[in-house]
């Protein structure tokens, strides 16, 4: 017999921290985890039909839970590892080159996001682009683990980008 919605919720939420942390253990990061235990969470209840009990359901969630946890994984490495081609413009240094305003004004944006990021993400930007460290290197030297550089510099390009595109968007640069 198939496991009820209550029986499902209940469990989520008995086991909640369990199946957190091991969400966490698979994709190395708090708040991916709450991502990855949400979605599984929402999934057995659209499966509930193919789980025949609470044991079932209990490896059933595990075993999801690892899958889209790898995949998350995966994806986040794709985008640490290649960076779009707007952030790369808004990097880059204008050179001496002549600076129209729609230039200036994605500059003016990015500074003024990169004033609001929190001190780890600055230092981590600051020690990838301004002394070209790897992430590797910067790992070594923060000790923190090289995968939580690379999700920290990939979510802060993310914050960045909408920062300034909002940013943009009020000031009707956009």
């Amino acid at each position: 017999m198939p496991v009820t919605p209550d029986l499902i919720l209940k469990t989520v939420m008995r086991d909640r921290p369990r199946l957190h942390g091991y969400a966490w253990v698979v994709v190395g990061d708090p708040d991916l985890a709450d991502d990855v235990l949400q979605e599984i969470s929402l999934l057995a209840l659209e499966k509930a039909a193919d789980i025949n009990d609470e044991p079932h359901l209990q490896g059933w969630l595990r075993e999801s839970i690892r899958r889209r946890g790898l995949a998350v994984r995966r994806e986040q490495f794709k985008r640490a590892s290649q960076l779009s081609e707007e952030v790369l413009a808004l990097l880059a240094d204008a050179g001496g080159e002549q600076v129209n305003e729609s230039h200036a004004a994605r500059m003016k944006a990015l500074r003024h996001c990169i004033e609001l990021l929190g001190d780890k993400s600055r230092k981590t930007l600051a020690l990838r682009y301004g002394q070209g460290m790897k992430p590797a290197e910067i790992a070594e030297r923060t000790g923190r683990p090289v995968k939580s550089i690379y999700q920290m510099i990939t979510r802060t390009h993310t914050s960045l980008r909408q920062c300034i595109l909002d940013r943009l968007a009020a000031k009707g640069g956009a």
